[in-house]
């Protein structure tokens, strides 16, 4: 199958007899076994097929593309149930229609489209699986898996020279190895090893692709839970990979949270957390966090409302606890997409988490507080919590007492919370050493930041104002 897709991607007008005859071979492919079917898929033929039939892409003879449109629409027909999954991003009826409207297209090539795309608009003959027994059928949507998740075709002799027995040549998965087959841990352990190999070696678009192995998600999802401990080691270094590439990243944070959902972590990574390597952990929460930061763009959830607080106030594991603040603060950032319902989190229940983690996470914790007082509900609710505001004065008054933390990073949080909330001329004592703070830092930010919280901006611009009347009084 590599070698008849091999000649179906050959160009130049001398070797239309090379293409022609492999789409004669693959004429018989819709009314073939499955076996044959899922060989094509998992060779990625099916986008073999796409390619021939763009029209900015259109090469050799018209009788090429009358073919490979007349092979498309009767595989689409056929075996819509397994191709579903695998055009659902490519948008194939955009496609046929433009080759139906090209003008360089014959009246059968026109026809075969417009047939084709019917088919898709319809939608019927793709919401059925193909016909055959149960192994068939899971054989096929394990080859359309390896292309919907996976990456590129094979790459002929040099895939099968790298290991005597590979267990992944070629355009095989993790996704389709999973599905196909019972496995051994030395099986699994030795495709991870394979798995491996080509993340290693990846360019940045390859990287991509691997990354959106569901097999590999699957993988790290039972490590996480405690299980699959050998493969740690090569888990590690695939994520640590993925997790420093931004598409790879977000692209393997979406499909692990469909193994490992978020509303789980708290009952899952506390007690498995300890046997990860250190290098797994931060690439695993850096995956999550972003996986995490686009799942919550469309809506928050109640259960992950309830897995955030529950981070925030176990205190055994600090990692934890800053993966939470770090997804509390973006959930909460006035420019970040989407309008999530912010509103499961009762300003109390939040508080008193934020007072669990924030002695281990000072800055951290003051900067999701000064966010979370952007918000008119969380700002009526802290600017009356008379002890908070004392705490926020310390920390400005004196930061270095939050150890292991930049003095200058912990004075800026804190002002910046103190002006969004305010300072009561009540608390006196506060207020007289604000004020000294405020002459003589040097620091621009905490500067500025004080002066809204003590109001000595308008007190300037009215003695600006109004000079002599401020003298009289």
């Amino acid at each position: 199958m590599p070698i008849l897709l091999a000649m179906l991607m050959l160009r130049g007008p001398n070797l239309q007899l090379v293409r022609s005859a492999a789409l004669e071979v693959l004429s018989s492919l819709p009314d073939s076994s499955p076996r044959k079917l899922s060989a094509f898929l998992a060779a990625g033929g099916l986008f073999v097929l796409l390619s021939m039939l763009s029209p900015s892409t259109k090469q050799g003879h018209e009788a090429e593309v009358e073919r490979a449109a007349q092979l498309f629409e009767e595989l689409l027909a056929q075996h819509g149930g397994v191709l579903a999954p695998l055009l659902e991003e490519c948008n194939p009826s955009s496609l046929l229609q433009k080759l139906a409207k090209d003008s360089r297209s014959s009246a059968k090539t026109k026809q075969h489209a417009l047939a084709g795309r019917r088919v898709l608009e319809r939608g019927e003959t793709l919401g059925r699986p193909p016909r055959g027994d149960v192994r068939a059928e899971r054989r096929l949507q394990s080859a359309g898996a390896a292309v919907a998740g996976g990456y590129s075709p094979p790459s002929g002799r040099s895939s099968r020279a790298s290991s005597p027995n590979p267990l992944l040549p070629g355009g095989v998965t993790l996704r389709l190895l999973l599905d196909q087959r019972e496995h051994s841990s030395e099986s699994l352990a030795q495709a991870l090893g394979e798995f491996q190999g080509k993340v290693l070696k990846a360019s940045d678009v390859v990287l991509c692709e691997l990354s959106a192995d569901s097999g590999l998600a699957e993988l790290a999802a039972a490590a996480a839970r405690g299980g699959f401990t050998p493969a740690l080691p090569r888990l590690s270094t695939i994520l640590g990979k993925f997790a420093g590439h931004p598409k790879a990243r977000a692209i393997c944070g979406s499909l692990l949270l469909k193994y490992l959902k978020f509303s789980e972590i708290p009952e899952v990574l506390p007690f498995s957390w300890a046997q990860l390597p250190s290098a797994m952990r931060s690439a695993l929460l850096e995956i999550l966090e972003e996986g995490i930061h686009a799942d919550t763009a469309k809506a928050l959830r109640s259960e992950d409302a309830r897995a955030v607080l529950a981070l925030l106030q176990d205190q055994s594991t600090p990692d934890l606890q800053a993966f939470a603040l770090r997804v509390l603060r973006n959930l909460f950032d006035p420019g970040r997409k989407g309008d999530a319902d912010v509103v499961r989190f009762v300003p109390q229940a939040l508080s008193g988490a934020l007072t669990a983690a924030m002695p281990a996470h000072p800055v951290l914790g003051l900067e999701v507080l000064g966010t979370l007082a952007l918000k008119e509900d969380f700002r009526a609710y802290f600017a009356n919590q008379q002890p908070l505001t004392k705490f926020l004065a310390h920390c400005c008054l004196q930061p270095d007492t939050c150890k292991g933390s930049d003095v200058a990073a912990v004075q800026r949080a804190a002002s910046r919370c103190l002006a969004h909330l305010g300072v009561s001329s009540a608390q006196r004592h506060q207020v007289v050493a604000l004020r000294g703070l405020f002459g003589s830092t040097a620091d621009l930010t905490v500067k500025a930041y004080l002066g809204i919280a003590l109001g000595i901006e308008h007190e300037t611009q009215r003695t600006q104002l109004f000079p002599g009347r401020l003298a009289e009084l």
